[in-house]
């Protein structure tokens, strides 16, 4: 079972899984295949462009839910984790779906114990969520997640007068679609006003899918979230093996 975003490189990191007997699922984000390819300055794609996503699928139908407890030998999730907005519910399926004496293979640069890539991450973030737009390492920020918020306001509630747009994206980050429009339509129902603001070094997420960009983790405390799980787990040091990753730890 794969959840892959480095599956959009030109690179595959994985190509020992061609001799496996037999493939359970691939869960593949297109948000995030979306999001690689303009990491990797492949076609360029302006987000505004891109039809809004799809509504959430049942629980019974989505991505992996098809997979039955205990039956998987393998789950590899490679440059994925830190774009989960629900890291804690992808190790609970893991440690569903994985038999006894089943491996959980976790790979991904966001080493949050270095300080130079915890300061890299904080003027990404940064970026992404409030610009400017251009380049910022390997990413392109061509909408900035307020912007993108006010975008989403200003299709869902187009009475609302510019003042009003800007003031309400900018008191709901870190909100997808669904609970910014809930928030509004609560507020001008005589509720309270949403007051979420970004802060510098809070983690972004994009309004329109829901995922977030380049989370962190600690390995220890990953590790300690898989042994509550069940699982005996070891943070391995990782050398890169492509140009694009030569940077990270």
């Amino acid at each position: 079972m794969l959840a892959p975003n480095d599956f959009a490189q030109r690179e595959s990191r994985v190509p020992f899984l061609l001799s496996a007997q037999r493939l359970l699922a691939v869960v593949v984000s297109f948000a995030l295949l979306a999001a690689t390819a303009l990491s990797q300055n492949s076609q360029p794609v302006d987000p505004r462009q891109q039809p809004p996503p799809p509504e959430p699928a049942p629980a019974q139908q989505r991505p992996g839910k098809g997979v039955i407890r205990a039956s998987a030998d393998l789950v590899l999730s490679v440059e994925a984790i830190s774009h989960y907005f629900d890291v804690g519910a992808f190790l609970d399926e893991c440690a569903r779906v994985l038999r006894p004496g089943g491996v959980l293979l976790v790979s991904d640069g966001n080493n949050g114990a270095n300080p130079v890539i915890r300061r890299r991450n904080d003027e990404l973030w940064e970026r992404l969520e409030n610009g400017p737009h251009g380049q910022v390492g390997e990413h392109e920020v061509q909408e900035t997640n307020l912007e993108r918020r006010e975008r989403v306001i200003r299709e869902r509630f187009p009475e609302l007068p510019a003042a009003a747009v800007r003031d309400y994206a900018a008191n709901t980050a870190g909100f997808d679609r669904a609970q910014i429009e809930a928030a509004i339509r609560a507020h001008r129902a005589g509720g309270p006003a949403p007051a979420t603001r970004y802060r510098r070094g809070d983690l972004p997420r994009d309004p329109d899918w829901g995922y977030v960009v380049e989370r962190l983790f600690d390995p220890r405390e990953l590790r300690r979230d898989l042994e509550t799980r069940g699982f005996r787990a070891r943070a391995i040091a990782r050398r890169s093996i492509t140009s694009r990753a030569s940077s990270r730890s």
